[in-house]
């Protein structure tokens, strides 16, 4: 799941700063912060959470975080390879 996305990896580590304490105590795994970089160049800085085991895992890690106060949590999918 992500929180938000930052083009400056001082906003990204705030953010995940702020969320720790709620995803912790909501027994949620602790947030970090992803970098990516595009091909022009550009880098992004994304709060997640996880990997959860399934896309219902993390549909309640979603409702949980949203009743800790995190609001914007949002499920994404990544793929490897």
């Amino acid at each position: 799941m992500q929180t938000g996305a930052y083009a400056s990896r001082a906003s990204a580590d705030a953010q995940a700063k702020l969320i720790t304490r709620a995803a912790v105590r909501a027994g949620q795994p602790t947030p970090l912060v992803v970098v990516t970089t595009s091909a022009s160049g550009s880098t992004l800085y994304s709060v997640q959470i996880g990997p959860y085991k399934d896309a219902e895992s993390a549909k309640t890690g979603v409702a949980i975080l949203q009743r800790a106060g995190v609001k914007n949590a949002t499920i994404i999918s990544r793929r490897d390879g």
